[in-house]
């Protein structure tokens, strides 16, 4: 039986979406994307319109994927990085609060 990794997934995904979104550069960011996206779209023949369309959510897709392969990667990384420096409860407290919120910062 193995362990199942998508609930904690599912659940950092979410909190790492709210965080970003509390974020002014992210929000600047997506904004100026999404606005460049509908000036391009608008531009372009209606068949090409609609492939422009698929071609984002392909893309988002996509992204989503490797979003999930980096953090299980870095699950990986830190699990071997607790074994080797032997990390104890309290410890891991401490290194949890200092990531904490990293993403909501304005960086």
């Amino acid at each position: 039986m193995g362990f199942n990794l998508m609930p904690m997934l599912v659940q950092s995904r979410d909190e790492i979406g709210a965080e970003l979104e509390l974020n002014e550069k992210y929000k600047k960011i997506s904004e100026e994307k999404q606005r460049i996206f509908v000036e391009i779209a608008k531009h372009l023949p209606e068949q090409m319109e609609q492939l422009i369309y698929q071609y984002e959510e392909i893309e988002a897709e996509s992204g989503t994927f490797e979003s999930e392969a980096l953090y299980l990667k870095g699950l990986q990384h830190g699990i071997e990085l607790a074994v080797m420096l032997k990390v104890d409860k309290a410890m891991f407290d401490k290194l949890k609060s200092w990531g904490a919120g990293m993403f909501s910062k304005s960086v």
